[in-house]
C-alpha cells in the first residue's frame, strides 16, 4: 500500500516494490555492501587458464594425508552440492576446501577452493557450476587416478 510504503522510506534506507529484479536487488545491496567491481572478461575467464588446472602432481607438504582427506572428506561433500548449486552449501565445501589446502600447504587446492568460494560469495551461479565441475579432474590429477 502506499500509506505503508511512505511510512517505510521514512525509517528505511530504500525500498524496493516488489516483483524484485535480480539488477535492483544487486544494485540496492551493491550501495550497502562492501563489494568490488569486475569486467564480465574476468569473470568468464575459462578456468582452463589458472594454473591448479594445468600442474599434474603435488605441491603439498603432505600428499599422502592430502590424498587421504580429498577421498574421505572433500569427495563425499563434492557429491552432495555437484548438482544442487545451493550457495551456503558450495559456501561451506569451499571453505573446508581451503581449510585442508591450507593446513597441507596445497596452493593449488586453496587457489581452486578460493576460486569457488569467490563464485558463491559473488552469487555467479555459472561459475559455482563450472568450477565445481573441474573438481573430478582436478582430484584425480592430485591423486593420480581417472577423473570420476
Amino acid at each position: 500500500m502506499k500509506v505503508e510504503e511512505e511510512r517505510i522510506r521514512t525509517i528505511c534506507d530504500t525500498f524496493l516494490r516488489k516483483p524484485i529484479t535480480r539488477a535492483d536487488l544487486l544494485n540496492v545491496l551493491a550501495r550497502f555492501l562492501k563489494h568490488s567491481t569486475e569486467t564480465s572478461a574476468e569473470r568468464s575467464k575459462p578456468m582452463q587458464d589458472e594454473p591448479f588446472c594445468d600442474l599434474v602432481g603435488l605441491d603439498s607438504q603432505d600428499p599422502e594425508g592430502l590424498m587421504l582427506r580429498l577421498v574421505k572428506e572433500l569427495s563425499p561433500m563434492w557429491n552432495e552440492v555437484k548438482d544442487s548449486v545451493v550457495v551456503n552449501q558450495v559456501l561451506e565445501f569451499a571453505e573446508k576446501t581451503i581449510a585442508i589446502a591450507n593446513i597441507h600447504k596445497d596452493s593449488q587446492l586453496a587457489a581452486w577452493g578460493d576460486k569457488l568460494r569467490n563464485d558463491a560469495m559473488l552469487f555467479d551461479i555459472t561459475g559455482m557450476a563450472e568450477t565445481l565441475a573441474l573438481f573430478p579432474k582436478f582430484m584425480a590429477r592430485k591423486i593420480g587416478r581417472p577423473a570420476l
